[in-house]
């Protein structure tokens, strides 16, 4: 039972801003109409780079999303801030 607890208490505190944060974007996007999973050419339209990495996104206003799709790719270079 210990080990339940322990992997349920990392969970719970693991998760827990992700879900404040989702939540705000939730609401962001209902006022706004903007959507909560942005493709970074959304956030500035002009920005060369953001148009050719489509596979890059921000989650609300605070995360941006990566993944790696190269196998045994280990990092890549994002321009978490294309404005």
């Amino acid at each position: 039972m210990e080990e339940v607890d322990f992997h349920f208490f990392n969970f719970f505190h693991l998760s827990w801003p992700l879900r404040r944060g989702s939540y705000r974007a939730a609401t962001v996007a209902h006022e706004t109409g903007l959507p909560i999973v942005r493709p970074m050419f959304l956030i500035d339209p002009g920005h060369r780079e953001a148009r050719e990495n489509w596979w890059t996104y921000q989650y609300g206003p605070d995360l941006v999303v990566s993944p790696l799709w190269a196998k045994g790719a280990r990092s890549q270079k994002v321009d978490a801030n294309p404005t």
